[in-house]
């Protein structure tokens, strides 16, 4: 099976040119992934304001050395590409964007999961630590606080790897049921698409943290790469607790699917359905 993701995040490349296009290849990177495919190659298209002047150039090489950087450390080679420049108006140009598209192969399609839970009663657990600190560029500090700086969250590349073919392999044994990594809004943000689809009546979870939670902005929405959360039969949880432990992993949070609400335990509790009417209405609302 193939496996195709399209991905940046120019709130960060406009931050930092270079680690955000580092970002852009990392987060593919999670969602191929998230279903159960390795990275195999990527395309991108780069596009920046114009090359003649400083600041704008200045992006654009920056932008191409973060791709390459991300590419090596993944060893997935970049393999085409186009380039848009000029993009800008008499006042300013557009955020640099370097979009990366990103494929992948799974070798038993049928063995692949979706980013949505799947059934009530299922457990759930967040892969990976939470780093409370790494709000800088985040999607909350520009929604919240109106702030898009900040330094963006460190890439840790071998622990992106470690992460990843633990996910790949809990996938190909037939562990999970669900799987979505955690990226732009943080932990919330990735529960809260779990818990939706554009196919049925959502679901809730409510998850309760393992470690204390010393800033619960930063257990919310901080950006911290190599995490994923997972949903798996009750009958499996010893078994995948095992493995995380045994791949030297952490766990964020553990928890379980179904109720009537987003929860996270002495932290924040969001109604479901209203949570999904915002959701699924959005393009609706924003253009009145």
């Amino acid at each position: 099976g193939v496996a195709m993701t399209l991905d940046c995040n120019s709130r960060y490349c406009k931050i930092d040119p270079r680690l955000g296009a580092a970002h852009a290849v990392t987060e593919a990177f999670r969602n191929v992934t998230a279903v159960g495919a390795r990275a195999i190659g990527i395309s991108d298209c780069l596009n920046f304001g114009s090359p003649e002047k400083p600041e704008g150039m200045w992006e654009i090489a920056e932008g191409i050395r973060g791709l390459g950087d991300a590419s090596r450390a993944f060893e997935v080679p970049i393999v085409s590409g186009n380039v848009s420049l000029y993009n800008e108006s008499i006042d300013s140009a557009i955020l640099p964007t370097p979009l990366v598209a990103m494929v992948g192969l799974i070798d038993d399609a049928s063995k692949a999961v979706k980013a949505q839970f799947q059934n009530v009663g299922d457990k759930v657990l967040a892969i990976g630590a939470t780093n409370e600190q790494e709000l800088g560029g985040s999607l909350y500090l520009a929604e919240h606080a109106k702030v898009e700086k900040g330094a963006l969250p460190l890439l840790n590349y071998q622990l992106e790897q470690r992460t990843a073919e633990l996910v790949r392999l809990l996938i190909a044994d037939s562990l999970l049921h669900s799987c979505h990594d955690v990226s732009d809004g943080g932990l919330l943000v990735a529960l809260a698409e779990s818990c939706f689809t554009p196919y049925g009546s959502p679901l809730g979870v409510t998850l309760k943290a393992e470690q204390p939670v010393r800033s619960k902005e930063g257990f919310l929405f901080a950006e911290t790469g190599a995490r994923y959360v997972i949903s798996f039969s009750p009958e499996n949880e010893e078994a995948i607790r095992t493995r995380i432990v045994n791949a030297k992993l952490g766990i964020s949070g553990s928890g379980e699917v179904g109720g009537q609400s987003i929860t996270i335990d002495k932290v924040v509790s969001l109604d479901l359905q209203k949570s999904y009417d915002k959701w699924s209405q959005g393009l609706a609302i924003f253009f009145g």
